[in-house]
């Protein structure tokens, strides 16, 4: 129960953490400010629909923001280093599918004129 008493403080520190203001917060999440604000100073609670989205937000458990239960850092770096690994991947294949298509384009573009100047001096 003392977990759930510290909720309010565990919202506002996550939204500070993530700089976000409690506007930008309720833009994001489709909420007022003010539910922001009261969950803040626990006047409310978010709904499980709000916590999974700032769950995904923040890039945390809902354990975390629930129970401010902390990850095992090898966990954490896991996960971190997966994304990355993620990020690279899809660099690499869009960086790929830019030179096929600079490739298409010269290819495009030029051989129409090399056709022209050989069936010219043919």
């Amino acid at each position: 129960m003392n977990n759930l008493m510290e909720l309010p403080k565990r919202l506002q520190k996550l939204r500070e953490e993530n700089n976000f203001s409690q506007e930008k917060l309720a833009e994001e999440l489709g909420v007022s400010r003010q539910a922001i604000s009261k969950w803040e100073t626990g006047q409310s609670k978010p709904d499980i629909e709000n916590i999974v989205k700032l769950s995904n937000l923040y890039m945390v458990s809902t354990d975390q923001i629930l129970k401010d239960a902390e990850l095992p850092f090898s966990i954490a770096n896991h996960d971190i280093t997966q994304k990355r690994n993620d990020y690279r991947k899809i660099i690499k294949i869009l960086v790929l599918i830019a030179g096929i298509t600079l490739i298409a384009l010269v290819f495009l573009v030029l051989f129409p004129i090399l056709l022209m100047k050989f069936l010219r001096g043919s």
